[in-house]
């Protein structure tokens, strides 16, 4: 068998059993959203996220527990929360190059449990949104949302 084919079955096996990274655990979901597996249960994954937020002074305007929800017409759901929260400092230069994209805003997170037990945190791509409402302007502020996202949410999921 060559070398390169070796070589690349044995980095194959390496990938299939070592243990996966963050990187690893975020992954594109349905169209527009992407999702980062969480190192701890969806109230605590939140809570954690609420107090980064917090701290670095954006508004948290609801939590919304559906969980709860179904509970209370007798039905069960697996934990699933939902966190609203913005800056306006964020969100108004997208609302001023097109106030529709204010029905994508404040942004949200979804934490929920999937069937095996894992819990994800889970938001909307800022570009995917700014193209579903043809924000075409605000490439530097749709940049910024998108890094400030991704270094809350990875905060809130890691196991530190």
């Amino acid at each position: 068998m060559p070398r390169s084919i070796v070589a690349t079955l044995a980095l194959v096996l390496f990938a299939l059993t070592a243990a996966p990274t963050l990187a690893e655990q975020t992954r594109h979901g349905p169209e527009g959203v992407i999702m980062k597996r969480s190192a701890h249960s969806v109230e605590q994954t939140l809570d954690r996220l609420e107090g980064i937020l917090e701290e670095r002074d954006v508004t948290v305007f609801n939590r919304i527990d559906h969980a709860a929800g179904a509970e209370s017409i007798g039905e069960s759901l697996r934990p699933s929360q939902v966190l609203i929260f913005g800056a306006p400092q964020m969100g108004t230069p997208l609302m001023q190059s097109n106030p529709i994209i204010g029905i994508d805003l404040p942004q949200r997170v979804l934490a929920f449990e999937d069937a095996e037990g894992l819990v994800w945190l889970v938001y909307n791509i800022p570009a995917y949104t700014a193209d579903r409402h043809d924000v075409e302007d605000r490439d530097e502020e749709i940049e910024q949302i998108a890094n400030a996202l991704n270094n809350l949410t990875s905060a809130a999921v890691s196991a530190e």
